[in-house]
Parts: structure tokens; C-alpha cells; sequence
């Protein structure tokens, strides 16, 4: 996957970039996985490995409400699978043809200016009352123990715009660090932070891919709407900023870098799925998921209060401090303003006096 020069020029300064009908809409098609509902759920869940890659959303038919983790499983739709990699039919394609087919790597590449191994994937399906999400940058949730720089691909298999839950983001605020609260990462943006910033909506069509930094501040509504919203996200970290034991060994041929990731097939026999050399090593995405899964449980739910932190593990992002972030929030504006397309802000944000 070509990174064009005005796309990387894009990316440098705003910190996110569209590359526009990188996929047919044919090829979507084919790898969408199957609508999720309370079946399909239960199905999940009968499977004690498999169950906890689901986080659990609304309970079905109420389109305002979202359930706790504590909630009956058999009453609420799921809205997000991570881990593809380990996931049965539909949902491990994603992995193996969009994940590790290289392209997506070669893309990251170019974007970070360097080597590039997978950090973690998620199918994330919105249909109508699926819940939004809080405002937060990806870094400060588990990903700044492992790596300083990341970048995420969010392919849409749907268009996504301000009426179904479209992604929004914050321009120029992927370079001043991580912005924390008083409770320390693993949290949502601070309020006041978030108050001072331009949000805007990310327009996509089938097969577009939005790049993003993992310092970009963003966040999506609920989607209230009857058109549903599904996005693969693979996200990639610099090789050259990883933890130093992640870094893959320059010595190993491409080939020896390939995995055999194992699926569970419905009828009970494992099969083996190659994943290609496209993958690249896999230690820095098993390294993630091996700290994720700690903060996961809840009979299958998401434990969305990721208390504390982990003295065994090294934090590797700066973090802003006052000055900083007022200076990333004037440049937000700044750029905002230069971009020229108002339409497109979120309700509510407002320019300081």
C-alpha cells in the first residue's frame, strides 16, 4: 500500500492522513464478517478462550442505554472483538488477509520512517445504540509501556460520517505527548484538555483506510442512526522505539519471521492458519496482549476501570505538561482553521475567547 507524498505531508503535521479506495468494494464485501447478534454472541461465549475478545455494548433493542460488563451476556450485542488473530471463521480473515498481507505494514512504515511490527487489531461494529467512545489518545493504554510510537489503520467497511458514529479527531496534537490526569494513564482525556480542542469527524467510504498517530487525541458518539458503521483496526509500532527484548532480531530472514496462528473452527477441529511473512514478528503484539488480557474479565465483558500501574513495566511516551498542552490545543485551532471545512466540527466545540 503506497503512501503518496502529499498523504505523508499530511499525516507529518496533522497527525492523521485518508488514503482514499485502498481496498474494492468487492473485497469488503467478502470479508465482512457476519452481523453479531444475541446468537451469534452466545456462540462466542461458549467458548471460555474466545469469550473474553468481547466487549459487550447495549442490550439489545434499546438504542440509548449501554450495559455494564456485569450485565446478562444473553441480553446485550457486542460491539468490538479484539485479537482477530485468534478468532474462529469471518473475524480471523481480517487477520489474515488485511493484517498480514504486507501492505498494511509497508504503509506503516513509510508513515513512522522505519521497520514496523503489529501492536494489536480489533473488528469494532457499530449498529444502531452501539455506544461511542470517551476521548483518549491510544498510547496511554498499555501502549506506552511497550513502544514510544505507534500508528493505527482504521479500514472502513462502511460509510462513516457524522450520522452514524463517524470517527473524530484533533489535528497537530501528536507530538506534544501524552496529556494524563490525575489518575494516571489507562484513562479518557482529562475534561478540561478535552473542553479546549477542535474535534472533527472523519468522512469514509468501503475500502478507505483513515492512518492515525497513537497521541491523536479521539473519540466517536453513539450511533444513532440506521445505517451500522464497521471498522478494522491494525495498529503498528516503530520498531526503532520499542521496548529493546521486542525488537525483532536483525539477523532472521523474512521467512523466519512468519507464524502459525491457531483458530478455532465451530464443529470442534483446530486448524492452522498461516499468517504470512507479511505479519512481520509477532513479539511486541503478543507482549500487548499479554498486559491487555490482565485488565479483561467480567465473563466475558470489558473491565473498563484499568486502575493503576504496573512498576514492572516501563512507560517510554513523554508526557505533556500545562505549557504543552495549551500550545497543542492553539495549534489545533490553527490548523482547523487553515483546513477550512467548519462543517465538518463536532457540536459543542468551541474556539477560546
Amino acid at each position: 500500500m503506497a503512501v503518496p507524498a502529499h498523504a505523508k505531508a499530511e499525516f507529518d503535521v496533522n497527525g492523521f492522513t485518508v488514503l482514499r479506495g485502498c481496498y474494492p468494494a468487492g473485497l469488503m464485501r467478502s470479508l465482512r464478517p457476519p452481523a453479531m447478534d444475541s446468537a451469534s454472541a452466545a456462540a462466542l461465549l461458549a467458548d471460555t478462550e474466545l469469550s473474553k475478545r468481547v466487549c459487550f455494548a447495549h442490550p439489545v433493542g434499546n438504542a440509548d442505554a449501554s450495559a455494564s460488563p456485569s450485565s446478562s451476556p444473553s441480553s446485550r450485542v457486542p460491539n468490538k472483538l479484539e485479537q482477530c488473530s485468534m478468532l474462529p471463521g469471518g473475524f480471523g480473515r481480517l487477520w489474515s488477509d488485511l493484517a498480514c498481507n504486507g501492505g498494511l505494514r509497508e504503509a506503516a512504515e513509510s508513515l513512522l520512517g522505519g521497520p514496523a511490527v503489529i501492536l494489536k487489531d480489533k473488528y469494532v461494529f457499530k449498529q444502531r445504540g452501539g455506544p461511542g467512545f470517551t476521548p483518549h489518545q491510544d498510547l496511554a493504554y498499555g501502549w506506552h509501556r511497550l513502544a514510544r510510537r505507534a500508528v493505527t489503520a482504521h479500514i472502513a467497511f462502511d460509510e462513516a460520517g457524522p450520522g452514524n458514529s463517524a470517527l473524530q479527531v484533533v489535528r497537530g496534537c501528536h507530538s506534544g505527548g501524552l496529556v494524563l490526569g490525575p489518575d494516571g494513564p489507562e484513562r479518557e482525556l482529562p475534561g478540561g484538555f478535552v473542553a479546549s480542542l477542535p474535534f472533527e469527524y472523519v468522512r469514509l467510504c468501503p475500502g478507505d483506510v483513515l492512518w492515525f498517530d497513537a497521541l491523536v487525541p479521539h473519540r466517536s458518539d453513539a450511533n444513532t442512526s440506521d445505517s451500522p458503521r464497521a471498522v478494522y483496526y491494525v495498529s503498528f509500532a516503530a520498531v526503532s522505539d520499542l521496548l529493546p527484548r521486542l525488537r525483532p532480531h536483525p539477523a532472521l530472514p523474512a521467512e523466519a519471521l512468519a507464524v502459525r496462528t491457531e483458530h478455532a473452527e465451530p464443529g470442534g477441529d483446530v486448524a492452522k492458519a498461516p499468517t504470512g511473512a507479511g505479519a512481520g514478528s509477532l513479539e511486541a503484539y503478543s507482549a500487548y496482549y499479554d498486559y491487555y488480557w490482565r485488565w479483561t474479565g467480567d465473563e466475558g465483558g470489558f473491565a473498563a476501570d484499568w486502575a493503576g500501574t504496573d512498576g514492572s513495566l516501563v512507560s517510554l511516551a513523554p508526557v505533556a505538561d500545562a505549557d504543552a498542552r495549551a500550545a497543542m490545543a492553539a495549534r489545533a485551532w490553527e490548523l482547523f482553521r487553515a483546513h477550512g471545512e467548519p462543517i465538518d466540527l463536532v457540536p459543542g466545540c468551541k474556539a477560546p475567547a
